[in-house]
Formats: structure tokens, C-alpha cells, sequence
């Protein structure tokens, strides 16, 4: 009955061949159980085989279930990958009984590779994502994904192509760093100067050759922005200098220079600031000659004129030379207008002038046709007061032969008086007593000689 089990296991042979030796040993003491005892050495020896047999099939099972791991958990880095198949090639190689376990040894090593070929893919979709990149959002999306695979490739033989990318992520990492860095100098980029400055930038930028399209398409908008900020600006300082002449009130004026000052600032630094400081200096200039113009716009009285005459030679000193044609111009028929004006009020006076002088002739005719008397002196000295109230009020403002017309009226009224005063004298010398006619007498002879005296003294010196 012993003989005749056959074991399935590895126990099992253990307990069996306990069995067989000590039956054998006690079969071997009995020379008449030589047949049974040949048997039980027999199946001794059909265990042993049997027993070696269910050994490597115990092992090849151990390593069909090591192998079996990788069906239960399918590894997630392309290094687990690559070490499960090596693992699976050497435990199938190592197998007794391969038939057996063939197919799914192939299944399990056909599902390690696609893993690892569909890891290794990753890297292939992910490389082909990156030349699309042409945001800062996608970059940073696309960066997430990348290191994301990092403990996929670590430690295995495609970590160098993984780390391949890491120099052109790098680099378009620089580009966006660029543009950010350079939109934002365009951005803050306010006045003339900062935009020249920003543009010569944005123009340098342009010219690297290792800049991607779409960034150069930025760079390019950066460009056209900037170039229309400046232009924006230059524009400006035409539409003042094209509507200065047409400015024809200090208050119109004074609300441009406001305007102007308000935006004075954007140029500072720039080569346009002398174009503002030029549009400034006309301006004021063109203000001082409305002003002016303003001022004297009637003209009443030469003195008038004269004043006016005089400003616009003082303006002519302070600002001929820095002011543009329209302005010298107009402050030239300015001067004009009121150069004609000046003229006719001088004319008007002169003709007024000798209009009175007609008639203070005329009146000294009449006074010098009147015989001696009290009232001709009274016209005399009416007329000469009238005379000199004429004098100081057309004096300054007419020519010598007009004044000497005057002068010469003046003279006769006062020989007129003169001979009427004289005249009186006698008069009253002849009332006098003979005694007082003749003391008055010798006080005149004496007086005449002082006189005499003191004239010829004069005369002398």
C-alpha cells in the first residue's frame, strides 16, 4: 500500500519517504522479505524522482507568482518598467517546466512593455506640446506636466532623454521672462523719453535670432504701440504749432500755455522738449503783441501811440529772434496800424493846431487895430493868456515853425501891453506935482545909469 501512493506534494514526499526508509530498514533485517524489501527500495528510489519533480515544480510556481505581481500591480515609472521585464526574462529563463507558463508569461511581459512604451510616450506628447507654447499660462500648465513626469524617467535609461527638454524649457522660460520684463517697461512706459527708450529695447529684443515667432509677433505689437505713443505725442506739438496763428485773444492764450503745461512733463528729456520750450517762448510772445494790440486798440492821443510804438520796439528787442515769420509778421502790422494811426492824430493835432493859430492871429489883428484904452489891454492880456494855454496844450506835439506862428502872436501881445503900460506911466507922470516930476526924473536917470551899468558889466562877462 505504501508503495503504491504517489505523493503530490512536497510534505506529502517527505512523510512517505519516513515510511520507506524505516520499512526498508526493517524489510533489510529479514532475509525472507528480499522481494518486498527490493520493492520498498524501488519506490524509495520512484520517490526521490518524484520529490525532485514536485521541487522545481514548487519553484517554477514561486516564480510564475513573482512574476504574476506585475498583472496585479502594473509598475508607474518607466524604471519599475524596465525593471520588471529584466526581472521577468530572468525568472523565465530560470523556470524548469517554461512550456507550461508560456503564454502567460508572454501576456505579462507584452503588458510591461506597452506600459512602458505608453510612459515613454508621455515624453513624445509632451515634447510636442512644448513648441506650441506661446502664453505664460500654457507654459506654466506645460511645466506642471513636465515635472510631473520627472518620477517617471528618474533612474532609468530614458531619464536623458526626459532631461533633454530641460535646456529648451529653460530657454523658453528665459523668453517669457523677456517679454514680461519688456511689455511691462512699454506698459509704464508715460512720457516721450521712457517710450524712446522702451522702443530701443523692444527693437533690440527683435533683432535675437533665437526668439520664437509668436514673441516676435508681441514684440512686433510692442513696436506698433510705442510707435504710436511717440507719434501720438509728435502730433500733438503740430496741432499746437498749426493753431497757434490761429489764436487771436490773451485768454485763448493763456488757456493753450495752461494746456500745454499740463502736459509739459510727457517731453521732459526727450528731443522734443526744445519743440515745447520754442512753442512756449511764441506763444508768450504772441500774447505780449495781442496784449498790446488790445491795449491800444483806440488810439485817442498821440501820447498813446507813442507808448504803443515804443512796446513794440521792446518786443521787437526780446523776441524778433526767437519767434517764427507769422508772428514777426503780425506784430509788423501791428506796428503799421498803429504807425498810420499815430500819423493821423498827429495830422488831426496839427490841423487843429493852425486852425487855433488862424484864430489867435486873427484876434491879435484885431486887438493891434484898436486905439489905446483900457479895454485893449484886457484883450491883449486875455489873448496872451490863451497863447499860452495853447502852448502848453499843442506845444510838445507840433514842429518849431508851427510853435515860432505862436511866439510871434505872443510877441505883439506883449509890445501891446508893453506900450499901453507905458503910455499909463506917462499918464500918471503928467498928474504928478512938478517937485515929484522932477525927483522921479532924477531917480529914473539914476536907475538908467545902474541899469546902463549893470548891462554893460553883462556884456562884458
Amino acid at each position: 500500500m505504501v508503495c503504491a501512493q504517489v505523493p503530490g506534494t512536497t510534505q506529502e514526499c517527505r512523510l512517505l519517504r519516513e515510511e520507506l526508509t524505516a520499512m526498508h530498514s526493517l524489510l533489510s533485517e529479514v532475509p525472507e522479505f528480499a522481494t518486498t524489501e527490493a520493492k520498498a527500495k524501488a519506490a524509495l528510489e520512484s520517490l526521490e524522482a518524484i520529490a525532485k519533480q514536485i521541487e522545481l515544480t514548487d519553484a517554477d510556481q514561486q516564480k510564475l507568482n513573482r512574476i504574476r505581481q506585475y498583472k496585479r500591480s502594473i509598475p508607474n515609472t518607466v524604471q519599475l518598467c524596465e525593471a520588471a521585464i529584466n526581472e521577468v526574462k530572468e525568472l523565465r529563463g530560470s523556470i524548469n517546466f517554461p512550456d507550461a507558463c508560456a503564454n502567460e508569461i508572454d501576456e505579462i511581459a507584452s503588458t510591461l512593455e506597452r506600459q512602458a512604451q505608453k510612459l515613454v510616450d508621455q515624453l513624445s506628447d509632451v515634447a510636442q506640446v512644448l513648441p506650441t507654447v506661446n502664453s505664460y499660462e500654457k507654459f506654466k500648465s506645460f511645466q506642471r506636466s513636465y515635472d510631473q513626469l520627472a518620477m517617471v524617467f528618474v533612474g532609468s535609461r530614458r531619464e536623458e532623454d526626459y532631461r533633454s527638454l530641460d535646456s529648451k524649457i529653460k530657454s523658453l522660460q528665459g523668453v517669457f521672462e523677456l517679454l514680461k520684463d519688456v511689455e511691462a517697461q512699454c506698459l509704464t512706459a508715460t512720457t516721450v523719453r521712457q517710450s524712446y527708450a522702451a522702443l530701443e529695447r523692444v527693437n533690440e529684443t527683435a533683432q535675437l535670432v533665437d526668439l520664437p515667432e509668436w514673441a516676435r509677433e508681441r514684440i512686433s505689437q510692442q513696436q506698433g504701440l510705442l510707435a504710436d505713443k511717440i507719434a501720438l505725442a509728435v502730433a500733438q506739438l503740430d496741432e499746437w504749432e498749426a493753431g497757434r496763428d490761429a489764436l487771436r485773444s490773451v485768454g485763448e492764450i493763456d488757456s493753450r500755455i495752461k494746456a500745454i503745461s499740463t502736459k509739459a512733463v510727457l517731453y521732459e528729456g526727450s528731443d522734443l522738449s526744445e519743440r515745447v520750450r520754442k512753442i512756449n517762448v511764441e506763444l508768450q510772445a504772441l500774447r505780449e503783441c495781442l496784449r498790446i494790440d488790445k491795449a491800444f486798440a483806440v488810439l485817442s492821443h498821440e501820447k498813446d501811440g507813442a507808448d504803443a510804438m515804443e512796446q513794440i520796439a521792446q518786443w521787437r528787442s526780446e523776441h524778433e529772434r526767437v519767434v517764427g515769420p507769422s508772428i514777426i509778421a503780425y506784430a509788423s502790422t501791428l506796428e503799421a496800424r498803429i504807425g498810420d494811426r499815430l500819423a493821423e492824430l498827429n495830422n488831426r493835432r496839427l490841423t487843429e493846431w493852425k486852425k487855433q493859430v488862424v484864430k489867435l492871429r486873427g484876434r491879435a489883428s484885431l486887438v493891434q487895430s484898436q486905439v489905446e484904452s483900457p479895454s485893449r489891454t484886457e484883450s491883449a492880456m486875455a489873448l496872451l493868456k490863451d497863447v499860452a494855454e495853447m502852448s502848453r496844450r499843442y506845444g510838445p506835439d507840433v514842429a518849431n515853425p508851427e510853435i515860432a506862428d505862436l511866439e510871434s502872436i505872443e510877441t505883439e501881445c506883449r509890445e501891446i501891453l508893453n506900450r499901453d503900460r507905458e503910455s499909463q506911466i506917462l499918464v500918471l507922470f503928467e498928474q504928478l506935482p512938478k517937485d515929484l516930476q522932477i525927483a522921479l526924473c532924477r531917480r529914473l536917470a539914476e536907475r538908467s545909469e545902474s541899469l546902463v551899468s549893470s548891462n554893460g558889466i553883462i556884456a562884458k562877462q
